[in-house]
């Protein structure tokens, strides 16, 4: 026996829960479900599509994951949001240094060198209210060095067959 279910964020644990089911569920993607979607989003109309959808001799299924290449993934995105977060702030900090003459190189590296700058010493024209900000951004940069570093060391720990399954700007 056979059945249908939107791969959405929930699907892959309520298949986790019953592992020995007398039937074999297929998961369709959001994207294909919807294109066969008609009137206002609900559950009713969800189902008919995915009814609809799986019913199409050229639909293509999503095959499932084990609970190791969801941890993976899982770590990955977490990575990468630690990276968007120390750019942001790397840009921010580079630009503030800028507006008081100290010019930074672009790049992680190169500010991490020049972190005791953030923090400013008598010889720079920082005003009191301006020093009083810069050891937060300062520790805000610490923890975002460490949280990528962190997630890189526990990825590299996981064995290399799950890392190629995922898409290759996850890795960097």
């Amino acid at each position: 026996m056979r059945g249908a279910a939107s791969a959405s964020g929930g699907a892959r644990y309520v298949m986790d829960l019953q592992p020995s089911r007398a039937y074999e569920v297929w998961r369709i993607h959001p994207r294909y479900v919807k294109a066969y979607l008609l009137g206002a989003k609900n559950d009713t109309n969800d189902a008919a599509a995915i009814c609809e959808a799986v019913q199409r001799p050229n639909m293509r299924f999503v095959p499932h994951k084990s609970s190791l290449q969801t941890d993976i993934q899982c770590i990955h995105r977490i990575r990468q949001r630690y990276i968007r977060s120390r750019t942001a702030l790397i840009n921010q900090a580079r630009g503030l240094l800028a507006e008081h003459g100290i010019v930074i190189r672009q790049g992680a590296n190169h500010l991490r060198k020049h972190l005791p700058l953030l923090i400013g010493d008598d010889e720079n024209n920082f005003s009191p209210l301006n020093k009083k900000h810069r050891p937060g951004q300062k520790l805000g940069l610490c923890f975002l060095f460490h949280s990528v570093y962190s997630a890189r060391h526990i990825l590299s720990q996981f064995p290399a067959e799950f890392l190629p399954k995922l898409s290759y700007n996850m890795l960097l």
